[in-house]
This record gives C-alpha cells, sequence and structure tokens, in this order.
C-alpha cells in the first residue's frame, strides 16, 4: 500500500504544475526583494546602519547624535556661507567644499533623520539598530502563501482521486484496515506536504542571504520593526527556526486534515 501511495506522486504533471506554483512563487519574491533593493534611500540607510548600528552602546548613541547634529549644522548654514562667498569672506576652494558636504547630507537627510528615530526607538526598548526592510518582507511571506496553498491542494487531491471507491471499501471492509490506510495516506501526505514547505521557506532565507545576508541573528526579533510586538523575547535566530517548524506543521496539518475529510467521503 505504501509503495502504491507513493508512485502516484511520481507523476511528470503533477511535477510540472508544483514546478509552475513554485517558479511564480520566486518570481513574486525576487520582484519584491529587489523592490526593496532598489527604494531610495536603501543604499544610504544600509551604509548608515553598517557603520552605525548593530548592538546599542553609549559610543554609538553618542556617535549618532553627532552625526544629526552635524547634519543639522551644515544644512542650516546655507544662508550665511553664501552671504560670506558673495562679499569675499571665503575663497571659492571653501565654498565649493562646503557645497559638496551639503548636497552629501542633504540627499542623505531623510535617511539620517529616519535612522536618528530608530536609534531613539531602539534605546528606549531596549533592542537593536538593525536594516529590517528585508526581514520584513520574509516575515510578510510567512503569512499565507497562496502557491504552497495550491500545491498542498494538489497532492491531497491527487492522494485521493485516484482511488476507485468501490475498490477502497472493499479494502476498508474492516475498521482496522480502514485506519491503516488512513495512516498510510496521511503520513506520505504529511511527508510531500513538510518537503515542500522546507522548499518554500528555503527559497526566502536563500532571497533574504542573496539580497542582504544574515545580519545581526543574535538581536531581539523585537529590533524587526514588524515584530515589534512579538510576545516572546527570542533572537532573531530562534525566530527563524521557529518559523520553518510552523510553517511546516501548519500546511502538513493542512494536508493531513484534507486527507482525512477525502478519504471519509469516498
Amino acid at each position: 500500500m505504501l509503495r502504491y501511495e507513493c508512485k502516484k506522486y511520481l507523476n511528470w504533471k503533477l511535477f510540472l504544475c508544483l514546478l509552475i506554483l513554485f517558479g511564480i512563487s520566486c518570481t513574486i519574491s525576487f520582484l519584491r526583494y529587489k523592490g526593496v533593493s532598489q527604494a531610495s534611500d536603501t543604499a544610504v540607510s544600509e551604509e548608515l546602519y553598517r557603520e552605525y548600528g548593530g548592538e546599542l552602546t553609549e559610543e554609538k548613541l553618542h556617535r549618532i547624535e553627532e552625526l544629526k547634529e552635524e547634519c543639522d549644522r551644515i544644512l542650516a548654514q546655507e544662508t550665511e556661507m553664501e552671504g560670506k562667498y558673495s562679499r569675499g569672506e571665503i575663497d571659492a576652494d571653501t565654498y565649493l567644499a562646503y557645497r559638496e558636504q551639503y548636497h552629501d547630507y542633504y540627499s542623505r537627510r531623510e535617511a539620517i533623520e529616519a535612522f536618528y528615530e530608530r536609534s531613539l526607538q531602539a534605546e528606549e526598548n531596549g533592542t537593536w539598530l538593525i536594516f529590517d526592510s528585508y526581514y520584513e518582507e520574509l516575515a510578510g511571506s510567512m503569512g499565507v502563501r497562496p502557491a504552497l496553498i495550491f500545491a498542498v491542494i494538489l497532492i491531497t487531491v491527487l492522494s485521493a482521486s485516484c482511488e476507485k471507491k468501490r475498490l477502497f471499501r472493499v479494502l476498508c471492509v474492516t475498521k482496522r484496515r480502514r485506519k491503516t490506510i488512513v495512516r498510510i495516506k496521511a503520513g506520505t501526505v504529511f511527508v510531500c506536504c513538510a518537503f515542500l514547505s522546507v522548499l518554500f521557506y528555503l527559497k526566502d532565507l536563500l532571497l533574504l542571504v542573496r539580497f542582504s545576508s544574515l545580519r545581526c541573528l543574535e538581536a531581539p526579533v523585537q529590533s524587526i520593526s514588524l515584530l515589534a510586538a512579538f510576545p516572546v523575547q527570542v533572537s532573531i535566530g530562534v525566530w527563524l527556526a521557529l518559523a520553518l517548524i510552523l510553517s511546516l506543521l501548519l500546511y502538513s496539518g493542512l494536508g493531513v486534515l484534507m486527507v482525512w475529510i477525502q478519504v471519509n467521503r469516498l
């Protein structure tokens, strides 16, 4: 019976359907991560978080405050420096050097202000300063996965649709025999759905590594803005492991439930 169940899934049509679903999911996820990487402030923000981010210390907070003050000071001097240059109080080289500084800070102003606000929040909440946009994409993709749900439905429908009702009723003539068959079917579907869950999860994890690498895994998961209200104090690394286990149990359990319902209708 187990060999018969396994043969059902050695089907090129099923493989093709699953490949198409997986390909669609990969494309959508890739475009979402790429959208984050191509955002106007991503490059500047990543540079700030690389230089000042991580676990907060008094030294880092002081440096961030100095950066914010320097930015405000340079931007506020524009009118003053133009006046000095027009009156001949400073030479062209000094003025051009100032204009370069001004344009540099002006282009980074919004990112610096947002970074400064995040540092104050992190200090107040006891979290780390991390660039969390990619982690937020990962957290968002861990909700309902339509492609994975369709894949689970395909597998469970295939498990029951290949049975002939009369033959199945003969095989399940005794209660013990019926339980054995249901257990084999449920076990096979559980393994298939678990494999797909891990595959879809690894796809998102590899995209995260591709675009940002796995930084600050030891940081509290509450350091990710989207998960600031997460009820358990765990690290990002532990959260990633828990998310994998939860995804595996959720979609495998869904597959087993659908098989149980379908078998009881035969």
